[in-house]
């Protein structure tokens, strides 16, 4: 493997760092706003030297490409291209790209050609030089270079291309059964993919293979699609019946899934005909009524599909929601011995655990203590969340009266499990030792020279491709400790953060134990974009910790960050909410795009969030309000106000609060929020800066 001086890599890089014209280009480009970054590059090219000169051309390029204009976007690739730069193989398959989209497939071959083997931009490059072939009639041509990519390992994103073109090149051949056996496979195991959308109609599929792709699709979360073909598949009465038993349990869960209760609970008389043996389609009615709130028919429903279909998996998850169901009503003995059920009829399952969890949480509100510590002790042997075992260990030995040992037990629990929740809720306010510093070479005596393309493009704000990038070079050519520590020091330098988070857990972090990976803190919590976080955050009266710790959950620092609910930048700003907010604030926005812009991002967030922790300023003292808003930032205030208001009437605490969230993506949420302010409040105070 061909290295570079370490010292010519840092130069190169170093250079790249201008002030304005390039930083300014950088940014609009991690916010994913291509239509501004077109429109200053043209500026910027005359302000910079001749290295930038070849990051800018790639930059406009790609940029000119997603607003369509491939024909301008021609010129500043082919400069690019014809660099020698780390990028030149990047715009080489853009300019074959474009050109192949502008009819102009002789000058995109010869392109895609001179594209060098050594980086992951070779295999789409290859892909979309057999794509050419194909659509010149040459599909010999094609199916040779498919072959031969065949033999390499294809990243998994890139089979469902690898498919479509496999199956066009036995079309050509006249291989019609095979190529519709090959879009079959597709079009059901890939059914959300580009690929799949490209095709021009839908392949005639078997009752099975619909049951299939619907499985996938839901997956995928794409229930409304599922529920659709599914439904279609129903109307047709010409089927067997243990195809409609399974369908009947599929659909069930679609419609579950897209909150349309009232449906599933239409299915049960056809279900009693044609699904009484199928354990899917009982758990979800049972479920829907319990949505419903019909717990009467939801607790008759939960404990046949519980007792009737013991070797199901959905009996392990009725009883569990029978005992949640129970828990809920406050009937804390029977929900123990659903949940004690559970443990003993499916020790395999992943709600074992759970149940096992939940049992010691009863015992506790119940004040058997010694009955607690005995399960939270058990719990924790094989867990895979120690922690809470751990923390409630220590809350239960704790109101036991034995306070050595709960004294023990909090000491361990602080020193394995410091970056956690739970940690958070038996020291908030940590000291900075618990940043542990070992002596780390941060830098190797030399870099692979393969890659410097994922950093370089990492440094331009180009998320997306530096993510394929670096993953393909890690997953392939073997790079030590020392040169991944490099490269995860290098993205935190070019603010890429969520590529440096990537790189560590990736590729660093099964390499090491859970105490060395402590040394790495400083790069896994970086304090960045510091100066609009602790601006904004001092302007709003939030604590800067508390505002870092919500960013790293919520975006992981990534200024483009889109999520697949639309929403947006750093902070994940919904669009309405966000438009509403700005309205509020006198703020003007260039486009929806403009909410992408850091400054305009965290100002919408933050005031959010300061809004929220006003709503619960009378909730109690701290944590209270901090704990309430980071709920309501995920779920809305709806949902937490009903979930306070059972609290009150019980008198729980707040971390008993918290384990009885409803959502599981917002109690998940809440804890790692938690987590990250432990590990930022440290940070902080390093810096002399108080905790609350």
């Amino acid at each position: 493997m061909k290295k570079i001086p370490l010292l010519a890599l840092a130069l190169q890089l170093c250079s790249l760092a201008s002030p304005s014209p390039m930083d300014q280009a950088r940014n609009l480009a991690r916010s994913r706003n291509w239509k501004a970054l077109g429109a200053c590059l043209a500026q910027a090219r005359v302000q910079v030297n001749e290295s930038e000169k070849t990051v800018l051309d790639f930059l406009a390029g790609y940029a000119l490409q997603k607003e369509g204009e491939d024909q301008e976007a021609v010129e500043p690739l082919l400069r690019a291209g014809e660099a020698n730069s780390p990028l030149s193989d990047y715009a080489l398959y853009q300019l074959g790209l474009g050109l192949k989209n502008l009819g102009k497939k002789d000058e995109a071959e010869q392109a895609l050609k001179k594209i060098s083997n050594a980086g992951y931009v070779y295999i789409p490059g290859r892909l979309l030089l057999a794509r050419i072939y194909i659509e010149t009639n040459r599909a010999d041509e094609a199916g040779t270079e498919l072959a031969l990519l065949k033999e390499k390992r294809l990243p998994g994103w890139l089979m469902p291309e690898l498919a479509l073109l496999e199956a066009r090149v036995l079309l050509g051949q006249g291989k019609t059964e095979l190529a519709l056996q090959k879009l079959a496979w597709l079009w059901i195991n890939y059914p959300g993919s580009d690929a799949a959308r490209e095709l021009e109609s839908a392949p005639e599929l078997t009752a099975e293979q619909v049951l299939a792709r619907s499985s996938r699709l839901m997956q995928d979360r794409v229930w409304l699609k599922a529920r659709q073909e599914l439904e279609a598949l129903l109307a047709d009465k010409d089927r067997s019946a243990p195809v409609i038993s399974e369908l009947l349990g599929s659909l069930a869960r679609a419609r579950f899934y897209g909150r349309d209760y009232r449906s599933v609970v239409r299915l049960e008389p056809e279900a009693r005909k044609s699904a009484p043996e199928n354990p899917e389609f009982w758990f979800y009615l049972a479920w829907s009524y319990h949505r419903l709130d019909k717990e009467d028919q939801a607790r008759k429903i939960y404990l046949k599909a519980a007792y009737k279909f013991k070797d199901s998996p959905y009996s392990a998850r009725s009883l569990y929601n029978l005992a949640r169901m129970e828990q809920d009503k406050e009937h804390f003995w029977l929900a123990h011995q659903y949940f004690q059920e559970l443990i003993r009829s499916h020790p395999e399952s992943e709600l074992a655990e759970d149940a096992a969890f939940e049992s010691g949480l009863i015992a506790f509100e119940q004040k058997k203590y010694p009955g607690a510590v005995s399960i939270f002790r058990a719990g924790q042997a094989g867990a895979k969340d120690p922690a809470r075992f751990q923390y409630w260990l220590y809350q239960s030995l704790s109101k036991d009266g034995r306070a050595s040992d709960a004294e023990m037990a909090r000491t361990e629990l602080l020193k394995h499990f410091p970056a956690s929740a739970y940690a958070f809720l038996a020291d908030p306010c940590p000291s900075p030792e618990i940043i542990a510093r070992k002596n780390v070479q941060l830098f190797p005596a030399a870099l692979p020279d393969n890659y410097k393309p994922g950093l370089l493009l990492a440094w331009a704000g180009l998320y997306e491709l530096s993510e394929r990038e670096l993953r393909w070079q890690t997953e392939n050519s073997r790079p030590s400790n020392d040169d991944l520590l490099f490269m995860v020091n290098q993205l935190e330098e070019f603010q890429a953060y969520p590529l440096a988070f990537l790189v560590f857990w990736d590729a660093l972090a099964p390499r090491l134990n859970s105490e060395d990976q402590l040394a790495y803190y400083q790069y896994l919590y970086p304090l960045a974009f510091s100066d609009l976080v602790q601006a904004k955050a001092e302007k709003y009266g939030l604590e800067p910790a508390l505002a870092y710790a919500l960013l790293r959950q919520e975006s992981a620092f990534n200024p483009g960050a889109t999520s697949s609910a639309g929403a947006m930048g750093l902070a994940q700003l919904m669009p309405s909410l966000a438009q509403k907010t700005a309205q509020t604030l006198g703020s003007e926005i260039n486009g929806p795009d403009g909410f992408f812009a850091p400054e305009l991002n965290l100002e919408i967030g933050f005031y959010h969030l300061s809004r929220l922790r006003e709503n619960y300023r009378e909730a109690g003292p701290e944590p209270w309000p901090m704990l309430l808003a980071i709920a309501a930032y995920n779920a809305g205030t709806k949902p937490v106000d009903k979930w306070f208001e059972q609290t009150k009437k019980n008198g729980s605490s707040p971390d008993l609060w918290i384990e009885q969230i409803s959502f599981a993506e917002t109690r998940s949420y809440e804890k790692k929020v938690l987590a990250n302010l432990r590990i930022y409040r440290a940070l902080l105070q390093e810096q002399n800066r108080s905790c609350p």
